[in-house]
């Protein structure tokens, strides 16, 4: 191995650069062999199948510091003529190509010919109709201009014309004056912007985008065959054909009338480009560092927020490791880079099958060699952004009834607006295994416009998923977080009720409560209430006989006096004082005999909370870390919501860390011993929850019995006929588990102004349900 080849140079500079150019020209194609190690082996696994038989496969490359540590095809580039796939096998990269149409825009701008903040119709006074946009706008998707692939031009095009090139693209942008927001506002994924900035550069440079791409990019960092594709030339050597899976067998997808359009994703390139390429950019011998570090800085929309989107790369994590990257997917190929700058760690994955996920694929690789969580970090949004969500905040109402993105934001960040109590975690974190799983990002979710896969539904329109992760066996099968970051703590509005159930029960299996008898029995207080005779099973199922439903108008209504006592929403000037005064003296009369019928209400979970407080004689939130947040080796700290003197909003203010909502959630399953050493949740607790239910309740508040839900118990929302036991919250989120499959849930999202969004809720059940019940 000629070590020389894979160590970072420590120097940069114009002639600096120049010697290192002409160095890496003359022994880029030198790549070694990668050294035998069991990591590679892994690595293998993840893509023998594609070796079985004649179909389509992929191309995978490795590189940890600077060291090729995994390079090799798999399966056919060309299945007519059975040509097998190989590190010199040409594939179309798609949108990857992105990083090198703003790699030329990043060489004008250090020649003085450009700078990003240009104005587009600066360079193409054609397209003056849009104003304010800049080539930072058209780099970073955030220009608002109508994308021609979706605005109509590309659907109507007839494909068997001739191939569309770029010299008619400002006639073509021409038909759509009008922009779809201001430039700014958003971030939107824009094919045609990138396509507008190969003019910008030809019109500048006085060369085709073709020709200055090749000689100033990627000759100069040293890539021996890549190419952009021209029409013209279209023979290319070594050249990878896309693939589309039928009930046939694999037909031909490489041919579309815009395969000659460049900028967006046109550039064929091999594993041995790609090595060339990942050195170019640790030696900076295409642009300084400099240059390099802003096309990896996230974009900052008008109103403040951090758009994790750079000039054409994304930067995002992975189990805590910093990466930027991007895929692409066009006709039959599916591309992925995946760059861990912070460990030195390049993946790379081509593929020729329109069904592939090579991301996923990157994400199991860097699970191989990045086995332990790192430490990054990337702030959500600026100090404006912020101010601006706290202006939104209504003061004369509920706070939050407040629907649509806003919804979202405070959801994600209610430690910035009330007070919380902690709930402590302690001693070392009990980390969760990975064991992804495809199956589940495949399973089809119905919407609107038809069907989409459950990774393409949680992105969508019609999904307000903030996050989502899925545990079976006590491993992470599934996680994404699609519009929020993993490391934030959400609230989890009524699945927070959970706990105090759990907490009575844990004390009546140590006896120290006796759910037959009346709740004032434990809460004397409660002796000349309305909640006086009440059993505490009925008030844990909800049964008590007593209207104090859920109420968000009426302000003189029980449910809504008692928000403003617990401080939950809005309070009045004469708004009684706390909870426990109101509750020991509301008067309200008893609508029919308790434990006949479910109603549901935020009010009783207080008084289980009171009931605990009084049992245990300390505050809610610390029985909640003392029985189990202290034990199941949670990242952080956890809170709940404490508007007023410290009482904790136990039916609807718990604030978590996904994962760790779900590694309580793994306490009733027999993966336990993952996060604890010691059983907590008892065999006789799950068989309560999954058999000793009354359905009667449910059938009397007029839930059918061919609705599949068997009974509510101990603040569990429903358990299903499949024992899939869960609790659900406004906004859509939830926990849900299942003790005999070992599957735990835990998801977060968020109204849409108009509430069209499709349920996650449901979109997670379907999952579930396809995913782990046994076939009949």
């Amino acid at each position: 191995m000629n070590h020389s080849l894979h160590t970072r140079p420590k120097i940069s500079g114009g002639i600096i650069r120049a010697t290192l150019l002409l160095a890496t020209l003359s022994t880029c194609t030198q790549v070694p062999a990668p050294p035998v190690d069991a990591r590679a082996s892994k690595v293998a696994a993840l893509f023998e199948h594609y070796d079985e038989g004649v179909q389509p496969g992929a191309a995978v490359l490795v590189i940890k510091d600077d060291a090729v540590v995994f390079e090799r095809g798999f399966g056919y580039a060309d299945l007519a003529n059975k040509v097998r796939i190989d590190a010199d096998s040409m594939f179309r990269l798609a949108s990857v190509s992105k990083q090198f149409t703003t790699m030329a825009i990043m060489v004008l701008s250090e020649e003085g010919k450009l700078t990003y903040d240009d104005l587009l119709s600066q360079h193409v006074p054609e397209l003056n109709s849009w104003p304010g946009v800049t080539l930072r706008h058209l780099m970073t998707h955030t220009s608002g201009i109508p994308d021609h692939y979706v605005a109509g031009y590309y659907e109507a095009y007839d494909p068997s014309g001739p191939m569309v090139q770029n010299d008619e693209l400002v006639e073509i942008m021409l038909q759509y004056p009008e922009p779809d927001f201001a430039p700014g506002d958003d971030h939107v994924y824009n094919n045609g912007a990138y396509e507008l900035l190969t003019t910008v550069v030809a019109r500048i440079s006085g060369m085709s985008f073709a020709d200055f791409v090749t000689q100033h990019v990627l000759v100069a960092a040293g890539m021996p065959t890549a190419t952009p594709f021209r029409s013209a030339t279209p023979d290319i050597p070594k050249r990878v054909y896309g693939y589309n899976q039928t009930d046939e067998g694999y037909e031909l997808d490489d041919y579309d009338a815009f395969n000659a359009m460049l900028g967006a994703g046109s550039i064929y390139a091999t594993l041995k480009d790609f090595y060339a390429w990942d050195q170019s950019l640790h030696a900076n011998t295409v642009v300084t560092a400099a240059t390099l570090n802003e096309a990896y800085k996230g974009t900052h929309l008008n109103n403040g927020k951090i758009i994790n989107y750079g000039f054409g790369w994304k930067i995002g994590e992975h189990n805590g490791h910093l990466f930027i990257g991007h895929g692409g997917s066009w006709v039959g190929f599916r591309t992925n880079i995946s760059r861990f700058p912070e460990e030195n760690l390049t993946i790379v994955v081509l593929t020729n099958r329109r069904e592939a996920k090579p991301g996923a694929y990157a994400e199991k690789i860097a699970n191989i060699y990045l086995p332990d969580r790192g430490n990054t970090y990337l702030p959500d949004e600026s100090q404006a952004a912020v101010m601006q969500h706290h202006r939104r905040i209504p003061d004369d109402d509920i706070w939050w009834t407040v629907t649509g993105p806003e919804m979202g934001w405070m959801h994600r960040h209610v430690e910035q607006i009330f007070p919380t109590v902690a709930v402590y975690r302690n001693g070392p974190v009990r980390e969760l295994d990975y064991e992804l799983n495809d199956d589940i990002g495949k399973v089809q979710v119905d919407t609107p416009d038809g069907p989409l896969s459950f990774n393409r539904f949680i992105h969508s329109d019609h999904s307000t998923a903030m996050g989502v992760v899925i545990l079976h066996q006590g491993k992470i099968v599934f996680e994404s977080y699609p519009r929020m970051q993993e490391y934030e703590h959400p609230t989890y509005w009524s699945t927070a009720k959970v706990f105090a159930g759990a907490l009575v029960r844990i004390l009546e299996e140590r006896g120290e409560i006796d759910v037959s008898k009346p709740i004032d029995y434990y809460v004397p207080r409660l002796a000349d209430s309305v909640f006086a005779g009440t059993t505490v099973r009925n008030v844990l199922d909800m049964a008590l006989g007593v209207d104090c439903t859920e109420e968000y108008i009426d302000r003189d209504s029980c449910y809504y006096q008692y928000s403003m006592a617990i401080g939950d929403g809005f309070r009045s000037a004469d708004a009684p004082d706390n909870p426990y005064d109101f509750m020991a003296t509301v008067e309200i009369e008893r609508t029919g005999p308790q434990g006949e019928k479910f109603v549901y209400s935020g009010g009783t979970n207080f008084l289980l909370m009171w009931l605990v407080e009084e049992v245990t004689g300390f505050p809610f939130q610390d029985s909640v870390t003392k029985e189990f947040w202290y034990h199941i080796g949670a990242e952080n700290d956890a809170a709940f919501f404490a508007y007023r003197y410290g009482i904790a909003v136990s039916h609807g203010g718990l604030l978590a860390k996904m994962r760790d909502l779900a590694r309580f959630g793994l306490l009733y399953t027999p993966s336990y011993t993952v996060v604890s050493d010691k059983q907590i949740i008892s065999d006789a607790h799950i068989d309560l929850l999954l058999n000793g239910g009354r359905p009667h309740l449910l059938r009397n508040a007029g839930v059918p019995e061919d609705s599949g839900i068997k009974h509510n118990v101990y603040q569990w929302g429903n358990v299903d006929v499949n024992n899939y036991v869960s609790q659900g919250g406004w906004g859509g989120q939830g926990l849900v588990v299942n003790p005999e499959k070992d599957v735990v849930a835990v998801f977060t999202s968020y109204f849409k102004d108009d509430y069209s969004e499709v349920s996650l809720q449901d979109a997670v059940m379907k999952v579930l349900n396809e995913t782990f019940n046994d076939p009949e």
